[in-house]
């Protein structure tokens, strides 16, 4: 594997976790704080059923996404493509 392979790798590595680490972030923000410094997602005021789509993006970025793409730079190719698809060349 050349430099240019690792660094492909690389870069895919990262990008995964930054959308992993996104996801998580959007996963927290309907979660707000109470008076007593918990955060309850039963209750009325959490803000969890008004920002449900937050969690949905958040839940599927850190949990889906972020390590398909995070496992596929692991792997140096994309996942469930095989290797010899990857590297196919457009016709000239």
């Amino acid at each position: 594997m050349g430099k240019a392979g690792l660094k492909g790798r690389s870069l895919f590595f990262v990008i995964g976790l930054m959308i992993t680490l996104s996801g998580l972030v959007l996963w927290n923000i309907p979660l707000e704080n109470s008076e007593d410094g918990t955060a309850s997602i039963y209750s009325q005021d959490s803000g969890f059923s008004e920002n449900i789509v937050y969690v949905g993006w958040g839940f599927s970025f850190c949990f889906c996404l972020g390590p398909y793409v995070l496992l596929s730079g692991m792997a140096g190719a994309p996942l469930f493509l095989s290797p010899e698809r990857w590297s196919l060349q457009p016709p000239e």
